[in-house]
């Protein structure tokens, strides 16, 4: 994966927004996933 920092965004600020993003992936993931399931649950 191929990750370019924001304009004024340094390389060790990015990355540590990474760690935190990499962190909290779960979590995230499973927001992401239930508010999917809003759209898709009539559709199966």
């Amino acid at each position: 994966m191929k990750l370019s920092a924001p304009p004024g965004l340094s390389a060790s600020e990015l990355l540590d927004l990474w760690e935190a993003r990499r962190l909290n992936f779960y979590d995230t993931f499973q927001r992401a996933a239930n508010d999917t399931e809003i759209w898709t649950a009539g559709g199966d």
